[in-house]
């Protein structure tokens, strides 16, 4: 399997694959206040790339302290989503994240 390119995402795409996108930058953790849930929350952006160009991906949780600048990792069941108008990729519920290299 080929997997996704950067190049093409687009808002409201789901089921991406991507076999090697590279750690560029990680933003700061920011907590987040759930009024449903009585776990506290943290999120964090990073800026991942590949050949074709870079995107905001969104962890949270337990991910966002898992990859340092210069992993390389594969994503499997993302989704695009807009967030403050800007198009950022999303590791779904039933989705995956790991580190294969750096």
């Amino acid at each position: 399997m080929e997997g996704f390119k950067v190049r093409d995402l687009r808002p409201g795409l789901q089921g991406l694959y991507f076999k090697a996108l590279i750690v560029l930058d990680l933003g700061p953790v920011v907590p987040v206040t759930a009024s449903k849930q009585a776990t506290s929350l943290v999120v964090r952006h990073v800026l991942v790339a590949d050949e074709t160009g870079s995107v905001l991906l969104v962890l949270w949780n337990e991910l966002v302290h898992a990859f340092v600048p210069s992993d390389i990792v594969s994503i499997s069941s993302a989704y695009t989503s807009l967030n403050k108008e800007q198009l950022v990729l999303n590791v779904g519920p039933q989705g995956r994240i790991e580190r294969i290299g750096e």
